[in-house]
């Protein structure tokens, strides 16, 4: 009888949890595109910005589909659209007191988010998905959450789709392990994240790629200098973004979810905007597609280690 009753109350903790953890993701997603003042033409203000660079000629007439992420940050999903097919995407999170700012972006045909990946993926793994759920927290944390059709929830990485072996509350504390560094970093996000405000947005001739280099990439897991090297010793997104600007990639690994999941990628690649933002272009060995992502957010969640 107590085996029974132990196994009765673990289902009701583990439906209680579920329960609550969407009643959070729902008070806490971004609002629709609709009721965000301003987004809209933020976002084509970017685009436009981006279009201009040779690996973003894709985006040149593109149309912008905006949707809601959460829970987290109040951050939008963008796929830029042209004739039906995905030529890239950009997160966009909303700032306090107002205004918006370009959390990441990419292009190509398999953005972040891509359900056709995802789908490939959940059937390599037998998983049929009965309801889809896009999660973002930051660059590093972004999933897809997946309820199975047999009520069972697993989380996929939204870059690679992979399955990640972790669960609602694993997202749930990770999720407030990086509220906590984002409140810390605040004061200097102002300065590394492009962020404009909706009653004052810069016109796209006054906003763009001031300079870009792709660098030459190679496999951080052939290397292992993140498992065998010490990492960069108090980087700063300048610092960074100098070592990228001379030639050099540098090695990215970052631990989540109490170090259940292990992620390394390589930053091979710079944009740095006329208003004096930096991007890093990250490339993954399991993704053929690149993410522009702030130096600050990635120092957030990672270390970055010399090649």
């Amino acid at each position: 009888m107590r085996r029974k009753y132990a196994g009765t109350a673990s289902t009701a903790i583990a439906v209680l949890l579920c329960v609550l953890f969407l009643a959070n993701a729902a008070a806490h997603a971004a609002a629709p595109a609709a009721s965000a003042p301003g987004l809209a033409e933020q976002a084509e203000a970017w685009r436009a910005a981006l279009s201009a660079q040779p690996e973003f000629s894709g985006w040149k007439g593109a149309r912008a589909v905006i949707e809601p992420l959460g829970p987290g940050t109040h951050s939008w999903l963008v796929t830029l659209d042209k004739a039906g097919r995905t030529a890239g995407y950009m997160i966009i999170n909303a700032r306090q007191p107002d205004g918006y700012s370009l959390g990441e972006y990419g292009a190509g045909s398999y953005p972040l988010y891509s359900s056709a990946l995802l789908q490939r993926k959940l059937k390599e793994q037998n998983v049929a998905a009965a309801q889809l759920t896009r999660l973002y927290a930051s660059p590093a944390a972004a999933v897809w959450r997946v309820v199975s059709q047999d009520r069972e929830v697993v989380y996929a990485d939204a870059w690679t789709g992979e399955l990640l072996p972790i669960s609602d509350e694993d997202w749930a504390k990770q999720l407030n392990t990086l509220s906590s560094s984002d409140a810390n970093a605040s004061g200097n996000e102002k300065k590394t994240t492009l962020a404009l405000s909706p009653s004052s947005a810069a016109p796209p001739s006054k906003m763009a790629v001031a300079y870009a280099r792709t660098l030459r990439s190679s496999d951080p897991m052939q290397r292992l200098s993140w498992l065998v090297s010490k990492p960069i010793g108090s980087p700063t997104p300048g610092s960074l973004a100098s070592i990228l600007k001379s030639g050099r990639p540098l090695d990215y690994a970052s631990e989540l979810y109490a170090a259940k999941v292990l992620q390394v990628w390589q930053a091979a690649g710079l944009h740095r905007w006329t208003t004096g933002q930096a991007y890093a272009s990250f490339v993954n060995t399991e993704s053929a597609a690149k993410r522009y992502i702030t130096l600050e957010q990635a120092l957030l969640t990672g270390q970055f280690y010399r090649v």
